[in-house]
């Protein structure tokens, strides 16, 4: 189906009034923040559990110039990594909390009917369901190669930055940009 500008217009004015309905309910922070944290908080799970594995499976061995090999020795950098990536998920989800709180202070009717808040919803859980599984990936092929989990930081921070410029055009594509600006403030005023 394709959306037309009266379409996009149409939509937009629900939007709106949707915002101005003075007799909606508040947004629950909770709610916000477990539609803020789901997606980061998944890879970093995966993360965690990947790096559990591979501290469960070391067995120190004797190295090249005859010493016996520590468990942050061999995965340092390994460790490291996977703990930045934790950090970055948790940045990234607090990052998320302020679009959340936006999306949930529309009324459930409002989002429902919404077009453009429809398509931004399929896009969004495509993406986070391809970076997602995109790190699951990385985390499964550690479990061979622990090594590999060096690069969980970069992966999460490039999966982020990939989904915020796709969903970010299709909001300029769209042009509701000021609306979700309204949103934003009107979420920090709560």
């Amino acid at each position: 189906m394709t959306i037309t500008q009266a379409d996009v217009n149409k939509d937009i004015c629900m939007l709106a009034s949707s915002i101005e309905d003075e007799n909606r309910p508040l947004v629950s922070p909770i709610q916000a923040l477990k539609i803020s944290m789901l997606w980061p908080l998944s890879c970093a799970a995966v993360y965690a559990i990947s790096v559990s594995w591979a501290i469960y499976n070391f067995t120190p061995h004797i190295d090249h110039f005859d010493n016996m090999t520590t468990l942050t020795g061999e995965y340092g950098f390994v460790l490291a990594a996977c703990a930045l990536a934790i950090v970055f998920c948790l940045f990234i989800g607090a990052s998320l909390y302020g679009p959340a709180l936006a999306y949930l202070s529309l009324s459930k009717e409002a989002r429902d009917k919404s077009l453009i808040i429809g398509r931004l919803k399929k896009v969004t859980m495509k993406l986070g369901m391809f970076f997602l599984v995109c790190n699951i990936g990385i985390a499964v092929f550690s479990i061979k190669f622990p090594s590999v989990l060096v690069i969980s930081p970069f992966s999460i921070i490039v999966s982020f930055l990939i989904t915020q410029g796709v969903v970010g055009a299709e909001v300029s594509r769209y042009g509701i940009s000021a609306i979700f600006g309204k949103l934003n403030k009107l979420a920090k005023k709560i």
